[in-house]
């Protein structure tokens, strides 16, 4: 499955309440995964994760550390393993700019904040060795399942402040995503 493929299929099979995160290691698209938010309490429709191998199922995360970007980084040393090394570019593909509002966790010995920007940059900090972080999103993260603009929202604020703090990293590229984006 090519990059285009993988974000023509996350976009399909993507609800309102649900969001997706693509992952792709050195350019190849051999190493492509797509993430999708997991099930919880203000989620219940079944979603699911699968890789271009075709592997589909219910992760066993769930709860309220379930957005894709969570689901993301708590795959990503696995996904660093199937590898076989640390690559050198790591390009994230996000439905919606990373929330700031994603309950906290701990795993594999890293504690990750609340927000999903926040566990970007934390997972970016625990991998000095991958050269550069290439992260797009196709949308602003609204803060609510319709995404309808609200000015006033605290949660489109801390997005807005996620990317912001994410731009600032010296290896990483943060922007809305464009079509030359899936150009090799």
């Amino acid at each position: 499955m090519t990059l285009l493929e993988s974000l023509q299929r996350a976009r399909q099979l993507t609800t309102p309440a649900e969001v997706w995160c693509i992952t792709r290691f050195d350019r190849s698209d051999a190493t492509l995964e797509i993430y999708w938010s997991e099930k919880d309490t203000h989620n219940p429709a079944a979603v699911i994760s699968s890789t271009p191998s075709g592997g589909e199922g219910l992760r066993p995360y769930g709860g309220s550390a379930a957005h894709a970007e969570c689901v993301m980084a708590r795959a990503f040393p696995r996904a660093v393993t199937t590898y076989g090394r640390t690559p050198a570019r790591v390009e994230i593909f996000l439905s919606r700019s990373p929330c700031a509002v994603s309950a906290a966790f701990t795993f594999g010995g890293i504690t990750f904040p609340t927000g999903c920007a926040a566990k970007l940059a934390t997972l970016i900090a625990h991998n000095p060795n991958v050269g550069f972080w290439d992260i797009r999103y196709d949308t602003i993260y609204w803060g609510n399942p319709v995404h309808q603009p609200n000015p006033e929202s605290d949660i489109l604020a801390g997005s807005a402040s996620g990317l912001e703090s994410l731009a600032a990293l010296h290896n990483v590229s943060i922007h809305q995503f464009n079509a030359l984006d899936v150009v090799p």
